[in-house]
């Protein structure tokens, strides 16, 4: 919906690529449910490191967050009650800041520039 309410993305989905096609994104986070219904229709991945890892289902934590972040962007496909601002998005990757082997959970630096080689 417009504002208040929303962002407006009916009126962005008129613009050419404003449902995101040839839109490249990777999320930085520490955690994502990748098989989350909302996202199957992108097959978002993990960008792989042997450090920094998805930190969903590891002890305790859910990544709920990530997924939320990924299903406002992204979300679309049948059955999924929800659509997403850009639904059409070209590429979606994961990139974590969850470093497992020294347990860091900021360990942003490497993951940003991890994200800007795929960029």
């Amino acid at each position: 919906d417009a504002r208040p309410h929303g962002v407006d993305a009916r009126s962005a989905w008129t613009r050419p690529g404003g449902e995101g096609q040839g839109v490249r994104l990777v999320d930085i986070e520490m955690g994502w449910r990748i098989t989350h219904p909302a996202l199957a229709a992108h097959t978002p991945k993990v960008l792989p490191d042997p450090h920094r890892v998805n930190r969903d289902g590891i002890g305790v934590f859910v990544g709920d967050h990530g997924t939320a972040t990924l299903g406002v962007i992204a979300a679309t496909g049948p059955g999924v009650p929800v659509l997403g601002i850009a639904p059409r998005i070209a590429w979606l990757r994961a990139c974590s800041h969850f470093n497992r082997t020294t347990g860091d959970d900021l360990d942003v630096t490497p993951a940003i520039v991890q994200a800007a080689t795929y960029l």
